[in-house]
């Protein structure tokens, strides 16, 4: 059975399977070269020495590899790591489940993508709209449904930007009907307001940014992926596109955010308020997740500058 990285403890023996995601890094030590590492799986990350590197070992090899390792967990300045004693690349025949590497959501991806199409079909109206969210969502499905929505800060596992682009349809039609917005075109941004990130972001083994997304960004590779698939709708108004176009610019909210455009329209302003509930409350939820002591706090949050108080049920 596979041994969890939240489940080690200090002088545990640990003989199980990890993923390498960046390429180990050799330092010199008293007794020679060793290798540092950083290991992965679905319930966290814990970093690890290799005190003695085998001889014919290329270590930078094992970057973005499955490895079994064989060792013990041990303490240093209060962290957990793993003091390596062995260290292989997996087999073809080696039992493993790949599901216990990379974090998912915990909502099945197939019945978020059901929901969400269902929510377009009877929320959005206008049919060059509906049509637009239909051909971009159907020509990139396998990826959507696969898709981080961040690197690390909220819902930054697979199938994240599936369920924090639903999250916030949810949240955005009460608010459409309470305000007298357009539906359509809020649902519309939030549907594609961070589509690029199916460019941007790489998610093989891990997740970290492609090339092209370190160089371009999910903003604009999201504005030139639906301005083409606008391209191929008959008809469609031009007024409406300079809209799409100015909500998924405008998202961020702030220019030092990244944003070409502050939000200039009120689906915008509400496109960016109802982004941020759902980023905000998915780094509730990560924190929630990781434990919360007597005193009903979390442990410090970066993104929320202190720890998270959680109330009580009763």
């Amino acid at each position: 059975m596979k041994q969890m990285i939240c489940s080690l403890v200090p002088n545990q023996e640990v003989a199980s399977y990890f993923l390498v995601v960046d390429a180990p890094q050799v330092r010199k030590g008293k007794r020679g070269d060793y290798a540092c590492l950083e290991l992965v799986d679905a319930s966290g990350k814990i970093g690890a020495r290799l005190w003695e590197i085998p001889p014919g070992l290329i270590v930078g090899g094992l970057a973005k590899t499955i490895v079994k390792v064989k060792g013990q967990c041990t303490e240093w300045n209060g962290e957990l790591q793993i003091s390596i004693s062995q260290i292989r690349p997996t087999f073809a025949g080696d039992d493993m489940d790949m599901g216990d590497f990379f974090e998912r959501s915990e909502r099945d991806p197939l019945e978020m993508w059901g929901d969400l199409n269902e929510l377009i079909l009877e929320h959005v109206d206008d049919a060059h709209l509906n049509k637009l969210l239909c051909s971009i969502l159907t020509g990139n499905k396998e990826d959507f449904c696969r898709a981080p929505a961040a690197k690390s800060v909220h819902h930054a596992y697979l199938g994240g930007l599936l369920e924090h682009v639903l999250d916030m349809c949810k949240v955005a039609i009460p608010i459409c009907k309470n305000y007298g917005l357009s539906k359509d075109l809020v649902l519309a941004g939030c549907v594609l307001h961070d589509i690029g990130k199916i460019f941007e972001l790489t998610y093989d083994f891990g997740i970290g940014y492609s090339v092209e997304g370190t160089l371009i960004g999910h903003i604009s590779q999201g504005m030139a992926l639906t301005s083409e698939a606008i391209g191929k709708i008959d008809g469609f108004p031009p007024q409406m596109k300079m809209a799409i176009m100015h909500l998924i610019a405008s998202h961020h909210g702030l220019l030092a955010y990244g944003s070409p455009r502050v939000p200039l329209m009120r689906e915008a302003i509400a496109l960016n308020l109802v982004d941020l509930l759902s980023s905000k409350m998915g780094i509730c939820a990560r924190a929630m997740k990781s434990g919360i002591s007597a005193e009903n706090l979390t442990e410090w949050v970066k993104e929320l500058e202190g720890p998270l108080f959680v109330m009580n049920d009763e």
